[in-house]
């Protein structure tokens, strides 16, 4: 991702896995300003705000099943292979570290109980 365009988004030039949140509130493109996402490029003819650039971004780059939403006056970007799914808020929580962690933590527990029942198990078979 670059371009002034990226700039006034508060996204910074380079390359991003999964997702992105931009630093700016409210953000507002002047007209002529660029955005390159991988290999396409959009040049925004007019100023354009951020629910406009929003609805760009999902009728644009939908082929690289990348998605783009409005997170509180701040666009945040992610992929996707259901664009179907933009709308939902809990769909969307899933890219966000809050969630990942929540996941991480019910994985150790779930992994450490698993571990003690074997050993229960092995000991109330072989003994």
């Amino acid at each position: 991702m670059s371009g002034p365009a990226a700039e006034v988004l508060g996204i910074p030039s380079g390359k991003y896995l999964n997702n992105t949140t931009g630093k700016n509130s409210n953000p507002l493109i002047k007209k002529y300003q660029e955005l390159k996402i991988g290999n396409k490029s959009i040049l925004f003819n007019q100023d354009t705000n951020l629910d406009s650039t929003v609805s760009l971004i999902n009728s644009k780059f939908n082929c690289l099943r990348l998605n783009a939403a409005n997170d509180n006056g701040k666009i945040m970007l992610y992929k996707s292979d259901s664009p179907e799914l933009i709308n939902v808020g809990s769909y969307r929580e899933g890219f966000e570290k809050k969630v990942r962690e929540y996941k991480i933590r019910n994985g150790m527990l779930s992994g450490l109980i698993g571990f003690i029942a074997g050993i229960g198990i092995y000991s109330a078979v072989f003994q």
